[in-house]
């Protein structure tokens, strides 16, 4: 049905404003709520013979509504202060049309640039349909919704995390697919982040959990394209009533798909046996693949003499050249074989061509991660690790290759991400000059944040354009917090050392050292960036 103006002349449209009218009338089935927090989700339903027009714009603040249906919507205020709200609801017979006009007072900050030197980057409004470093707002909405949590672990200076807000988190069919959870994302320099990271205690980042409204474990995935990370999504909720835990207790009495499950949460623990005992007896796909990477790992830990004849055997099980789908890990197994046979690896290097190709048509290569550029990383790591510098720094440039074009093709707000792997595959191989040209078009689209002055710094000194570096620098560390920012204080100090100004060093290092408020919890990395200013310290003031 389309939208219905002032000027249509064939239907009635009364406009319903809060602010105007007293008592105004609600088309909602709940009273308009008259205030609320920053970033906070509210769901509207419309009361009953009446809908929600989807040709409309359907306003919340400064944004709108989204997973917008006829039968309800939801709105995220992303800025403090007064916000008005515009929704427009129509009547099931068509007859009238009418706008619910209110106002709510959102507890927070209004929109407003970055305070210099204050170390405190301009906060960014979260993601559409997610909560950010609220985490007990989370859990209560949660519970009161009887939903499972999906905790967004996350940094800004990680080009992965930004990779997937990009090409995942934000779009329409990862919205739909997790719209049955409470999203929420952590930024993990951020003090918000400190409780949960001790109790989930994430390997790195980007790492996205399941859990359920009692904090516990459903599942974990470091991300992937946006069909394999909605597959893994709509899985999570099959095992809702399972907590991973629960799981492990009774592993040996559960059917397939269970023991899989089981199985893949030991083999990210590095518990080769453990997962090999549950899959034992498996002849599914899945099954044997998980195996065969168990079997692999289990003999390089013990450096058997039989991993050459044994990657042979599994490439040639696992690379599709049966007809079957490719694997990831396939690359892997050929660089290792090169490290201890080379003869015996060169007729598959010599057709990494054919195997790239199955791969890249491959869906159990994609619920792995590999998928798009993703692919040329993966080769390039496994060539690195081969010993095969010119084949590596050809896959390098292709994976930046591959970002760059993604990102020519999505909006400039919606490529931060894109851009950021794209240069960090260029810095890779030494491309210093074409690497800070991409961050310094980041810096001067988007002056609040750290992550890209801090890039930049980096690649400047790289360039030794010190000057430069140093100004970039100085920028990211007054936009940055928590543990980042002593990470930046500790390249600042370096850049100021490779100046010879040992005194702007030193008082950098004494700054962020006499700031610093360290968590309780010892694992956290905050404990590491300190550290490391104490050890650099000590080794600038012997220098002369």
């Amino acid at each position: 049905m389309k939208f219905i103006t002032f000027l249509t002349a064939v239907l009635l449209s009364v406009r319903v404003s809060a602010a105007e009218q007293a008592p105004a009338p609600s088309y909602l089935t709940e009273p308009p709520p008259k205030t609320a927090k920053l970033n906070e989700v509210i769901k509207f339903k419309p009361k009953e013979g009446y809908h929600f027009n989807l040709e409309a714009p359907q306003e919340c603040g400064a944004g709108e509504a989204f997973e917008v249906s006829t039968s309800s919507l939801k709105c995220q205020f992303t800025a403090g202060g007064e916000q008005s709200v515009s929704l427009k609801i129509c009547g099931d017979k068509e007859t009238v049309c009418l706008f619910e006009d209110f106002k709510v007072l959102v507890e927070g900050p209004a929109a407003a640039g970055p305070a210099a030197g204050t170390g405190l980057s301009e906060e960014e409004p979260a993601l559409p349909g997610f909560l950010l470093n609220v985490p007990e707002a989370a859990l209560g909405q949660a519970k009161r919704e009887h939903k499972l949590l999906l905790i967004d672990f996350f940094g800004k200076w990680c080009p992965f995390c930004r990779i997937m807000e990009d090409t995942v988190l934000t779009q329409p069919a990862f919205l739909e697919a997790s719209r049955n959870m409470v999203r929420v994302s952590l930024d993990v320099d951020k003090p918000a982040a400190r409780e949960w990271l001790t109790r989930f205690r994430p390997a790195g980042y980007p790492t996205y959990l399941v859990a359920d409204a009692e904090l516990r474990e459903i599942g974990r995935s470091f991300g992937g394209g946006l069909e394999s990370f909605n597959a893994w999504l709509k899985e999570q909720e099959t095992w809702k009533a399972q907590p991973i835990a629960d799981a492990r207790a009774k592993a040996a009495s559960l059917d397939e798909a269970g023991k899989l499950r089981v199985a893949q949460a030991y083999m990210d623990e590095k518990s080769w046996d453990k997962a090999r005992e549950l899959l034992a007896g498996l002849k599914t796909r899945t099954g044997l693949y998980l195996d065969a990477v168990a079997r692999i790992k289990e003999a390089e830990d013990k450096k058997d003499a039989g991993l050459p004849a044994l990657y042979r055997e599994m490439i040639g099980r696992f690379d599709g050249s049966d007809g079957t789908e490719a694997e990831g890990s396939v690359m892997d197994w050929i660089a290792a074989l090169h490290k201890l046979e080379p003869a015996a690896a060169k007729p598959y290097l010599d057709d990494l061509g054919t195997y790239i190709g199955r791969l890249k048509t491959s869906k159990e290569a994609a619920r792995e991660g590999y998928a798009g550029p993703d692919i040329y990383v993966g080769l390039a790591e496994a060539m690195d690790e081969a010993g095969l510098p010119e084949k590596a720094r050809a896959f390098y440039i292709r994976a930046a290759g591959a970002y760059a074009e993604l990102a020519e093709k999505a909006d400039p707000g919606s490529a931060k991400g894109l851009r950021m792997g794209q240069a960090r595959y260029l810095s890779r191989v030494k491309l210093y000059d074409e690497a800070a040209a991409v961050y310094g078009d980041l810096v001067e689209k988007f002056p609040g944040e750290y992550a890209f002055h801090r890039s930049y710094a980096g690649l400047l000194s790289e360039l030794k354009k010190y000057p430069e570096a140093l100004r970039e620098a100085s920028l990211a560390y007054d936009l940055s917090y928590g543990n980042i920012h002593l990470d930046i204080a500790l390249m600042k100090a370096r850049i100021e050392m490779k100046q010879k100004n040992k005194a702007a060093s030193l008082k950098t290092l004494d700054d962020a050292i006499a700031s610093v408020e360290l968590p309780a919890d010892s694992k956290l990395g905050a404990h590491g960036s300190y550290r490391r200013l104490k050890e650099y310290r000590k080794e600038v003031e012997v220098l002369k």
